[in-house]
């Protein structure tokens, strides 16, 4: 690179430091810089270096005087207070309305948008750089014709596949009065198509949250034995697919949990790596398990335990976990706000956003520079051009 006054070694690595919008400009210094700051290489270990150094962006789907929106929330560690930012993240499609989000991986999110029962127009799509990819609707007939699909009882999942550098998109399928299985579609963005896999022995209950927890580089939901009949009593499990391998396993909760004969509201979230548990019993006590070791049943241990007023209310549905800081503050969602909780000093706040009721759907990602390679961009002015 003889045209560069400094060394190539020298140049990544400041290059490398800069954030998003500065990139951005950089590439279109030159053909030289914009082949190197969109090598793979380059964009990868950028994403790394925002993992170490960077709280991760949130993003709300929210409802606004009857209108969907996506908007981003802002932790400053510096001053310990938390804040949204009123200013909205458009997304591909928005004009059909609804939004729903159903995961997140290496900065990329996967969305629906449009009508619930309505699934043509999901995306995979990189809020940093604007790209979006539109996912092929899933084949019906993939099927045996006399198991109708339930439109309330799926699940859903998108992850990373270390082992072939692709993403994948996991749709679990319910069928009406089958409450014996499930049945398993799964998308691969590197081939734009899907695959059928097995029957599953669960199923997912209308009241489950829809979206995969990823932990130890497989997906999480809470879901149920398959039965005969819903007339029939099944416990809670959880519920794992291996990304890499597409195994699905079950996962024991912690014993004390189980041999506990009360109803608990539950949530999966994930906490520095691991998986963790959230229950909240009717008896004004929310408990955050965490297991320290992936797949051990004895290395569950209990993270907090509180009664707060703040973090338990009956008349809302379950706390659910959305980022854990190094401050050991957790930031927890529920349906009327979000509560900053110190399980140190058991204190807890509320958290709202001026104009928005309720936390709607959350979902953590860092910025990245991946490419989709689809060239199709949310507003035309954000597309960038060989």
């Amino acid at each position: 690179m003889s045209s560069i006054p400094v060394p190539e070694e020298i140049l990544v690595n400041i290059l490398l430091r800069l954030p998003f919008k500065a990139i951005s400009l950089c590439r279109c210094v030159c053909k030289l810089w914009y082949t190197l700051l969109s090598n793979p290489s380059f964009v990868k270990t950028h994403y790394d270096l925002s993992i170490e150094k960077n709280y991760p962006n949130t993003i709300l789907r929210a409802d606004v005087n009857g209108k969907h929106a996506i908007y981003s929330i802002i932790y400053d560690p510096l001053s310990s207070s938390l804040s949204a930012s009123r200013c909205e993240i458009h997304y591909p499609f928005e004009t059909k309305g609804k939004v729903e989000i159903l995961g997140s991986s290496n900065g990329l999110l996967c969305i629906h948008v449009g009508e619930y029962f309505d699934e043509s127009t999901i995306c995979i799509w990189n809020p940093t750089t604007k790209e979006y990819k539109r996912v092929p609707k899933s084949p019906n007939n993939q099927f045996p014709c006399d198991l109708i699909m339930h439109d309330f009882m799926n699940a859903y999942g998108f992850c990373y596949d270390c082992r072939i550098d692709d993403y994948k998109f996991i749709k679990v399928v319910g069928f009406i009065g089958v409450p014996s299985r499930s049945g398993v579609q799964v998308y691969k963005l590197g081939s734009d198509s899907w695959s059928t896999h097995r029957f599953i022995p669960y199923y997912f209950p209308c009241n489950t949250r829809r979206l995969g927890i990823t932990v130890h580089e497989s997906l999480h939901w809470l879901a149920r034995p398959g039965v005969e009949s819903y007339l029939q009593e099944s416990p809670d499990v959880i519920v794992s697919f291996n990304i890499c391998e597409e195994r699905f396993d079950a996962l024991a909760f912690p014993a004390s949990v189980e041999n506990e004969n009360v109803i608990k509201e539950q949530e999966l979230g994930a906490l520095d790596g691991c998986l963790c548990l959230l229950l909240q019993d009717p008896n004004c006590r929310v408990d955050l398990w965490v297991m320290r070791e992936y797949g051990v049943r004895e290395s569950w241990s209990i993270l907090f335990s509180t009664t707060h007023d703040l973090v338990v209310d009956h008349h809302i549905r379950s706390n659910f976990l959305v980022y854990s800081f190094e401050n050991d503050e957790v930031l927890l969602g529920n349906f009327d706000s979000f509560i900053l909780y110190n399980p140190r000093y058991d204190r807890a706040k509320t958290v709202t956003i001026p104009g928005i009721r309720g936390s709607g759907e959350v979902e953590s990602y860092l910025t990245s520079l991946f490419s989709l390679n689809s060239r199709t961009y949310v507003g035309e002015d954000d597309r960038i051009e060989d």
